[in-house]
């Protein structure tokens, strides 16, 4: 039997270390792209419908960015469902904005709520969370004067643009201060004349683009106009104006303008779209987008890709719907990167696979020292008028402890107890995964002094055990280093703590090592013969 256990355990430690050796390995690098200079990693963010509710989702970058890693193609992040629909989303960098329907129907005293989100890279390389945590930041509301017809970024500053009879708002919010709140800018589109067939606006270069097309027909004329806060207007030279106003699609992509039309092919039967950049010369066709009915488009500047998420519909049998798929496809080439079910941000990353691999290594080793070959047995005794204590008791008495730990540690790493517990701050945007070994050293080296001293912890006092030599009959503490070999194994290797629970004699290795016992006071005789 023994010859079988040691055979077991060189094969589990032999896996062990070829598991380690293949996480130090550094991987033949095959290329490396750099990111164009001054150009940031792009977020991306898109709405679409699960279960009849929208769905925010989030589209990571695909560049290497500070504290976080390219995701892949085809990765998204549902974020979270949503009340109601927004009327109007803009985003600027890693951050969401939100804009909903006037809280009134008064005109004078109508404003639009505005929230916000933001999505930051948490401590595990790879892992995102999305600040507040479920909340939303509140920004200023926007004055409801009209109609909405859409909201742009350029550079850190928010555009919105009303339609009410014979006139347009032109609204500005600097995302960087908004105590000055929404301000209304003068706009070159005259609509008090004429009124336009259509009016847009979008993200252009470090502003926006403003949009206006008079006549019907053949005989339309359209006045665009370029705005930045820096040169403030100028005329547009933007060409393709058919193509802008027949998409179904349309983002600003720098100083040019991405539209998705109908696609010309009898095979699309409508579901499909064409794909198109327009800017100050001839459209440039970029590629097709399959099957882009009920989907979301949106487009990540930095490294030039196109993200067409498909929400999928709900089945009639059950209502589930189905998986959610996404086209992602290159802006500079046409190629398609990704087409199917939506991808994992990133597999794990090859740091935090060694750290895995490193402590997976350490445990192991610390089942083959001691939890495995034990100790040889050496003769011990319980204090006279004292038992042992039950397995029940020491475990509450050492949950006790952790918690009291874990309360006074959390504040000093800017977590909460809870997200302590529920090891949230795994995937905490700081290093605030610290608090876990900090914990346990803390634990250990706290609760070996208050038994070196005391002879008990706190949560030994609230179940009434106590920690003695196993040495003689008359009840002694056990001396600090002998505690501190105790709790080493109890603190630093939880399951050789947790063989107590097992154990007939209801004592770990740790125990043994020191030669210790945690007792409780033997229950009175009855009186009598």
């Amino acid at each position: 039997m023994r010859s079988r256990l040691d055979a077991n355990l060189w094969l589990i430690l032999g896996a062990c270390c070829l598991l380690c050796a293949g996480a130090f390995a550094q991987p033949t690098p095959v290329g490396a792209v750099s990111p164009a200079r001054g150009e940031a990693p792009s977020h991306a963010w898109a709405l679409i419908e699960r279960s009849g509710r929208p769905m925010l989702v989030h589209v990571p970058p695909r560049l290497q960015g500070p504290g976080f890693l390219a995701a892949d193609p085809g990765a998204i992040r549902p974020v979270r469902q949503l009340v109601e629909y927004p009327d109007a989303m803009a985003a600027i960098d890693d951050r969401v904005y939100l804009f909903y329907p006037p809280t009134t129907s008064v005109p004078s005293a109508a404003q639009r709520p505005v929230f916000s989100l933001r999505a930051v890279p948490s401590a595990i390389a790879g892992m995102w969370i999305d600040l507040p945590t479920g909340l939303m930041d509140a920004l200023p509301a926007l004055p409801a004067k009209g109609r909405m017809i859409g909201v742009a970024a350029g550079g850190t500053t928010l555009y919105a643009l009303e339609r009410s009879p014979g006139r347009l708002g032109f609204w500005s919010l600097d995302t960087g201060d908004v105590s000055g709140g929404w301000v209304e800018l003068e706009n070159p589109i005259d609509i008090a004349g004429d009124e336009p067939l259509g009016v847009a606006v979008v993200s252009f270069g470090d502003g926006v683009l403003l949009a206006a097309r008079y006549a019907p027909g053949v005989d339309a004329v359209t006045e665009a106009w370029h705005f930045d806060a820096e040169a403030g207007w100028a005329l547009s030279d933007l060409g393709g104006w058919d193509s802008f106003w027949d998409a179904r699609w349309r983002q600003g992509f720098g100083r040019e303008v991405l539209v998705a039309l109908a696609s010309g092919t009898a095979a699309g039967s409508g579901t499909d779209l064409d794909l198109w950049r327009l800017g100050s010369g001839d459209p440039i066709r970029v590629g097709t987008l399959n099957n882009a009915s009920s989907s979301a488009i949106v487009a990540l500047p930095a490294p030039g890709r196109l993200v067409l998420i498909r929400q999928g519909e709900a089945s009639e049998e059950g209502g589930v719907p189905e998986p959610i798929s996404v086209q992602e496809i290159s802006l500079v080439t046409g190629r398609s990167l990704h087409d199917g079910p939506s991808a994992a941000s990133v597999p794990v990353p090859l740091n935090e696979l060694r750290i895995i691999a490193l402590i997976l290594l350490v445990m192991m080793a610390g089942v083959l020292i001691v939890i495995i070959r034990p100790n040889p047995d050496r003769a011990w005794s319980v204090p006279e008028g004292w038992v042992l204590a039950d397995p029940g008791r020491r475990l509450i008495a050492s949950v006790v402890d952790l918690m009291l730990v874990v309360v006074v540690l959390a504040p000093a790493f800017g977590v909460t107890a809870r997200q302590v517990l529920t090891l949230e701050v795994l995937i905490h945007p700081s290093n605030a995964w610290l608090v876990l070994p900090a914990t346990l050293v803390a634990g250990w080296v706290s609760m070996s002094v208050w038994e070196a001293m005391l002879g008990l912890t706190p949560g030994k006092f609230v179940m009434g055990c106590r920690v003695h030599r196993a040495t003689g009959p008359a009840p002694a503490r056990l001396p600090l280093f002998w505690c501190l070999v105790r709790n080493a194994m109890k603190w630093l290797t939880p399951p050789v703590a947790a063989l107590a629970l097992f154990d007939s004699q209801g004592r770990h290795r740790g125990d043994a090592a020191a030669r210790a016992v945690v007792t409780t006071l033997a229950p009175d005789e009855p009186a009598g013969g």
